[in-house]
C-alpha cells in the first residue's frame, strides 16, 4: 500500500511539472498533500501527524485558491494535447509498476532488500513514537513547539485588532 500511494505521488508530481493553470497547480498540490498525508500514516502507524499535515496544507491552499480566483477568474483552463499523451505514458508506467508490486517473488525482493521495510514490520506502532519523544529528538521538538508558540505570538502581535483588515473600503 505505502509503495502504490509512492508512485501516485510520483505520478503526480510528473504531471504537475508541466501544468501552467494555477487552479490546476493548486489541484495537483492538494492531491500530493493526500497522498503525503496518508504515505505519513501508514509509515508511523498514527494517522495524527499526517491528519495536522493535511489541515495545514489545505488551509494554505484554500488561501491560495481564494487568491489566484480573484487574480485569474477569467482564464481558460485547455489541456493540450502532448500533455494528455504524457499523462497516459506515466499512467501506463504506473500500471506496470503496480503490476510488477502485485507479484509476490518481486514483493518478497522489495521487502527483504529494504531494511526500511522490515524495521516497520518489526516494531509495534508504540515504539515508532518513540523517535520523536527520545532523547536526541525530545529537544528538537520541544524547540519546535517554542518556535511555533513564539511565531503564533509574533502574528499575532503584529495584526492588531484595532488596524484592521488589510482590505481597503
Amino acid at each position: 500500500m505505502l509503495m502504490c500511494l509512492y508512485l501516485m505521488n510520483w505520478f503526480i508530481a510528473m504531471i504537475s511539472i508541466y501544468m501552467n493553470h494555477p487552479l490546476a497547480i493548486g489541484a495537483s498540490l492538494l492531491a500530493q498533500t493526500i497522498l503525503v498525508a496518508m504515505s505519513s500514516g501508514f509509515l508511523f502507524m498514527n494517522f495524527w501527524f499526517s491528519y495536522m499535515l493535511f489541515l495545514i496544507m489545505a488551509s494554505g491552499l484554500l488561501v491560495l485558491f481564494i487568491y489566484m480566483t480573484s487574480i485569474a477568474s477569467n482564464e481558460k483552463f485547455i489541456i493540450p494535447n502532448k500533455y494528455i499523451l504524457m499523462s497516459i505514458f506515466l499512467f501506463i508506467t504506473f500500471m506496470f509498476f503496480i503490476i510488477i508490486k502485485m507479484d509476490k517473488y518481486y514483493l518478497s525482493l522489495i521487502f527483504n532488500n529494504y531494511p526500511m521495510f522490515s524495521l516497520l514490520s518489526s516494531k509495534s506502532p508504540s515504539s515508532i513514537m518513540e523517535k520523536f519523544y527520545c532523547s536526541p529528538y525530545m529537544t528538537l521538538t520541544i524547540m519546535l513547539m517554542i518556535y511555533l508558540l513564539f511565531t503564533l505570538v509574533a502574528i499575532v502581535k503584529m495584526i492588531q485588532h484595532s488596524s484592521g483588515s488589510f482590505r481597503q473600503k
